[in-house]
């Protein structure tokens, strides 16, 4: 898995024209689920409220210290012990890059022939005005998740579209 700065890099410079508060909302989002898992004990300290929060970008790459593969299974492990769905999804973002909206508004028809990509049509970022903007993101190892998820509708269907909603 790349480091932050590889993800951030990646994500500037590749093919979908992301901006940069596009990956500072990518980053916070990682930096939630890092809260929780200081919360249940997972991991000492959330390693992303280290940055500055003015800037996540053209930072000291040293600054960064993301969650070791072997801490994320850990985290996965135990929310899946707790929700199977909720362990699937983390791994689905963490692979994606998703946003969360993105992810649990994602259908079925959504995912392109051969399920390596998917075109993103609900829960985009400024989407709700026009209802035209898409994105097409490239599943990559989340792909092999497709057959534990939702054969029809919402893939993660078992999950309320507001995750507030969830009591933990």
């Amino acid at each position: 898995t790349a480091t932050a700065l590889d993800y951030i890099t990646a994500r500037l410079e590749g093919e979908d024209g992301v901006t940069a508060r596009t990956v500072k909302n990518d980053l916070t989002a990682w930096s939630k689920v890092m809260d929780h898992a200081v919360t249940r004990r997972m991991v000492e300290a959330n390693p992303l409220r280290l940055l500055p929060r003015g800037d996540y970008l053209g930072r000291d790459e040293a600054a960064l210290n993301p969650p070791t593969d072997e801490e994320v299974a850990s985290m996965v492990a135990e929310v899946a012990a707790w929700n199977a769905t909720m362990a699937n999804l983390f791994v689905w973002l963490r692979e994606t890059g998703m946003r969360l909206g993105e992810a649990l508004h994602l259908q079925r028809a959504d995912i392109h022939p051969g399920g390596s990509r998917a075109t993103l049509r609900h829960g985009v970022k400024g989407n709700r005005r026009s209802g035209r903007k898409t994105r097409v993101i490239a599943l990559g190892r989340a792909a092999d998740l497709l057959p534990t998820l939702r054969q029809e509708g919402r893939l993660f269907g078992d999950l309320p579209l507001n995750l507030s909603l969830i009591h933990i």
